[in-house]
């Protein structure tokens, strides 16, 4: 089985977007990427992630509400986008504007093919 760098490669920057949790998978992901790679992880709010001084060098948390615009400075920079757990805040179950905005934080110059994966509930 191959280790999360040889699958990805030497990818400089990730960014991991979520509904909670977010620093839990990312701080998972700083393990196992290359020192140089850039780990920045968004959410509404960084109530329940750790201070600053206890994340790796190479990890940055900030707040963004997916519904909004994405700020100009994190704009067709991110070589993978990983979203989890953000289906129960999709409104008028219309994942659309949340896709839109997502997709403009893609790296233009190096984006991999979009992967998905749907769950239905019942």
């Amino acid at each position: 089985m191959q280790t999360l760098q040889q699958e990805i490669g030497e990818f400089p920057t990730l960014l991991y977007s979520t509904a909670n949790l977010l620093s839990i998978w990312l701080l998972d992901v700083a393990r196992e990427v290359s020192e140089a790679a850039r780990l920045d992880g968004f959410d509404i709010s960084l109530d329940q992630c750790p201070p600053s001084p206890w994340l790796p060098a190479n990890m940055h948390l900030h707040t963004w509400n997916i519904f909004e615009e994405p700020p100009e400075e994190f704009r067709e920079v991110f070589d993978i986008v990983h979203i989890r757990l953000i289906t129960v805040a999709i409104k008028d179950n219309d994942p659309r504007p949340v896709l839109a905005n997502l997709r403009k934080l893609l790296s233009k110059s190096n984006t991999p093919p979009l992967q998905s994966t749907l769950v239905q509930s019942n």
